[in-house]
């Protein structure tokens, strides 16, 4: 049959082309499936949170996450317990995501739109025809015949199953693909029928009732079945995957990272499709990191002239190509979408940083404040937030001029506010901590102690001391004393602490003091973030673990500086005095470098 003599899937006796796949509805519907994509590619980069992983874990269970992992692809399985988790049992998070769209939109349609999106549909259907690029599928349940857009798929699974979750379209009939789908020979059409029967027995009046209480027990009769899986990620063709791979490898090798210049990317080579076409793809390599430079997502670590020879490209293509994502970032791209990207980031290093400094202030005003309630005392804190504290003695000079010293930039401005501390009192720790960094290291580890430790309990030295204290040790390579520091610590405050608690756990696995608890981390399949991959692994490593590969690949991917360092061979980077860290970027590699050292040189 010609293209437009089809009939119409609706079953009016129309032709397609001139009903349901008028060119006005098309064009609209596929608008509207485009922000559909986007909203769902950020909700995704934000989810699941490390809270999140261990919800789902324990909705799970660790024997049915087991069954799942041995008899569906990695891929699969994440696709299958994340959409049913997030849009079928805990849609709260996905509603809640639409609701803070819908705050910076003030289009009453946008808002009726993303309204109707918040309770996902779970579908089971099969597939009758494709048309265009938009699959007809008929209900197994319900038999309503409705047309899914945003799939992309082939023509072979007519008379397949379709599993998926959608949200309603403007027209009638026709959903948009949430996340992913999967696709089910027509040959395992018992298992559907199994469904139908367990739902019947359930006596639910709803499907969708019936789903969020039983989806894992449906799913798990999936396992072991040939499936097809669709995702989010079906449009990023091969030539654009080369290009985001090739760019997260350059970072790596430029020692940076960023995740907003890369989603710019992604972006970019989404909406403009040049990924076929481009005949020189390191053009396009060198001109995103040119750009990144000129918008300051990197600091300028090149210039362009090298970076065209280190690419071998001319200097004219990176300026070219640069310049038009220059224009696609200010015309086209949607810079709000940032602060859905904001990763969360932590703090790590010996100074104290603004928020302690802010922290000091608001206690130097309550001195004063006799408060009856935590109501009036958030209601005062909010007041005060951003008034300066004036002291008036000269200890609280000395300690303000000692965290002005620590939030300085520059060496001279950071010994000169040091000083200016000390004037004022001569004890103020602080600046005393600052002055001695122009101390020999054997020397500055004999003052401190002698200052921070000598006649008085390390439990109420602040974090950031106690770490300033294990750095020099670690530095100076006397583990034992290190140890026999963190033993002093109660252990509530060791874990409260990031760093605290990673010096402890590297420290017992250096010592072979690993109990249980410990040991059970490299059986956990959630990985939080590089800090721990990379533990695990080194404990792995240690006891010959049976997955030792695996935790060594899956470290190698939460944060790739890590092995990088390892194989430079090179003795690890400075403590930070202060670093703002996120997931995976080289900060976090030089921490993890830094204190996983003594394992890595001497447990090879």
């Amino acid at each position: 049959m010609k293209r437009f003599d089809r009939p119409c899937p609706c079953m009016s006796g129309k032709k397609a082309f001139d009903c349901c796949f008028a060119k006005n509805k098309v064009t609209k519907e596929n608008h509207w499936a485009s922000i559909k994509a986007r909203l769902v590619q950020n909700f995704i980069a934000e989810h699941p949170t490390d809270e999140e992983v261990v919800s789902l874990q324990q909705w799970v269970g660790t024997s049915r996450l087991a069954e799942f992992e041995e008899g569906m692809d990695a891929i699969t399985v994440q696709h299958l317990l994340t959409d049913a988790y997030f849009f079928t049992n805990h849609t709260k998070e996905w509603g809640y995501f639409l609701i803070q769209n819908m705050k910076e939109i003030i289009q009453p349609k946008t808002h009726q739109i993303l309204s109707s999106w918040q309770q996902p549909l779970f579908f089971v259907g099969k597939v009758l025809e494709i048309i265009d690029g938009f699959v007809i599928a008929e209900h197994y349940y319900t038999k309503e015949v409705i047309i899914i857009v945003d799939v992309e798929i082939e023509d072979d699974i007519i008379e397949d199953f379709i599993i998926c979750h959608i949200v309603p379209g403007i027209h009638q009939r026709y959903y948009y693909l949430l996340s992913s789908a999967i696709i089910l020979e027509k040959n395992h059409g018992q298992v559907i029928a199994k469904w139908r029967q367990r739902f019947e027995e359930a006596n639910f009046e709803q499907h969708s009732l019936f789903f969020k209480e039983h989806i894992l027990d449906c799913f798990s009769d999936l396992v072991g079945l040939k499936t097809i899986s669709n995702s989010e990620v079906r449009d990023l063709d091969l030539g654009a995957l080369y290009l985001i791979v090739s760019l997260d490898e350059l970072l790596i090798d430029l020692d940076v990272k960023n995740d907003r210049l890369a989603f710019v990317f992604f972006n970019y080579l989404m909406d403009n499709g040049l990924s076929q076409r481009l005949r020189k793809k390191e053009g396009l390599l060198a001109a995103i990191i040119d750009f990144g430079i000129r918008y300051d997502f990197l600091p300028r670590i090149i210039t362009q002239r090298k970076l065209a020879e280190m690419m071998n490209v001319s200097t004219s293509s990176v300026r070219r190509y640069s310049n038009k994502i220059a224009y696609y970032f200010e015309q086209d791209f949607d810079d709000n979408v940032f602060e859905k990207l904001r990763q969360p980031s932590y703090q790590i290093g010996t100074d104290a940083n603004m928020d302690d400094y802010k922290e000091w202030q608001l206690q130097k005003h309550f001195e004063k404040m006799i408060f009856t309630n935590d109501v009036d005392r958030k209601r005062m804190e909010k007041k005060l937030e951003g008034i300066p504290f004036k002291p008036i003695t000269n200890k609280d000079n000395a300690q303000k001029y000692a965290f002005e010293a620590y939030i300085a930039d520059a060496d001279d401005d950071r010994q000169r506010l040091a000083q200016l501390a000390i004037n004022f009192d001569s004890l103020n720790k602080d600046a005393c901590i600052i002055q001695s960094e122009v101390l020999p290291k054997n020397q500055r580890l004999d003052v401190l102690l002698e200052m921070l430790v000598r006649n008085q309990s390390v439990s109420h030295l602040e974090n950031r001391k106690i770490v300033l204290l294990l750095q020099l040790f670690f530095t100076q390579q006397k583990y034992d004393s290190a140890w026999q520091l963190l033993q002093e610590i109660p252990v509530t405050k060791r874990q409260q602490s990031k760093e605290l608690h990673y010096f402890y756990m590297t420290l017992c696995i250096y010592f072979e003091e690993i109990d249980d608890n410990l040991l059970s981390i490299i059986d956990n399949k959630y990985v939080e973030d590089g800090m721990m991959a990379w533990l695990k692994w080194i404990m792995a490593k240690m006891k010959k673990h049976i997955n030792e590969e695996q935790l060594h690949s899956d470290a190698v991917n939460c944060n790739p500086f890590v092995q990088k360092y390892m194989e430079l061979d090179i003795a690890p980077y400075d403590y930070p005095t202060h670093k703002t860290c996120v997931k995976g970027d080289p900060g976090e590699a030089k921490f993890v470098h830094f204190v996983l050292f003594p394992l890595l040189k001497d447990k090879k």
